[in-house]
C-alpha cells in the first residue's frame, strides 16, 4: 500500500515523563495532523489497547515531514 507525502513519517522514541498524557504528546508531535490520529499511530506502533501510560515508559512516537503544500498553506495563513 501506498501512502501520499502527507502521511510519511519516520518514528522516535521518547521517555514518558511523570503526568504526561497521550494526548500531551500527540498534540507536541501532531504538525498539523488531528490529534485523535496521531494518538492512534502511537498507540499502533506501542501495541497500547488502552490510555494508560507510566512514567518511564518508552513510546515511539510518529515524527511527520512537512509537506510544500503544508509550507505554501502556513505562508499563506500568517500573510492574512
Amino acid at each position: 500500500m501506498l501512502l501520499d507525502k502527507k502521511h510519511q513519517h519516520d518514528f522516535q522514541s521518547i521517555t514518558v515523563t511523570e503526568g504526561d498524557t497521550l494526548w500531551e504528546i500527540a498534540s507536541s508531535y501532531q504538525n498539523s495532523r488531528e490529534t485523535h490520529e496521531v494518538i492512534n499511530l502511537i498507540k499502533i506502533e506501542n501495541n497500547i489497547t488502552d490510555d494508560i501510560i507510566q512514567a518511564g515508559q518508552i513510546l515511539r512516537v510518529p515524527v511527520f515531514q512537512v509537506t510544500e503544500k503544508e509550507i505554501v498553506y502556513a505562508t499563506s495563513e500568517e500573510r492574512r
